[in-house]
């Protein structure tokens, strides 16, 4: 299992993930704001970050990404877009702003653990190859109306 990175400013949506990803055997990692999330990307190069659009601070999800993918050293980082932001231009953006996949909120916990394991596989098949990480269909945003409540906390 991986090293996620937590990117996500409501606690109760926070706990829920973290719960869900530690079950799962991942090393959580977590902030609310974006300029602490570039600061462990930098430091702690996770093997995934998973991002929430709207977050406390200055900074939204967005510029993170985008921070993200300018940084050579982040670059390749695989980024899974969590929302409640569900219109088609928010996905639009998020994947222009260079993220992987991206998931609508409220998220089942099978949707999360998925769309987490299909991009940490990806990023270790694809290291070395030319190009970052293709868009991951399991996380396409085809159902907005997914199952019960959102899944995942730990201070880096």
């Amino acid at each position: 299992m991986g090293v996620v990175l937590v990117v996500e400013d409501d606690p109760i949506n926070a706990v829920l993930t973290e719960t869900v990803l530690r079950r799962d055997g991942h090393r959580v990692l977590m902030t609310g704001e974006g300029a602490a999330a570039l600061d462990i990307v930098a430091r702690r190069l996770p093997d995934l970050v998973l991002l929430d659009l709207s977050l406390a601070g200055s900074m939204t999800g967005l510029d993170v990404c985008r921070a993200i993918r300018a940084n050579p050293a982040t670059a390749r980082i695989p980024v899974l877009v969590v929302s409640g932001w569900t219109f088609e231009s928010d996905v639009a953006a998020a994947h222009a702003a260079g993220a992987d996949g991206y998931l609508a909120k409220p998220i089942a916990a099978a949707d999360l653990q998925s769309g987490v394991k299909e991009l940490i596989d990806r990023a270790a098949t694809s290291s070395g190859a030319g190009s970052p990480i293709a868009s991951a269909s399991a996380t396409a945003p085809a159902d907005h109306g997914r199952s019960p409540r959102p899944p995942g906390r730990e201070s880096a």
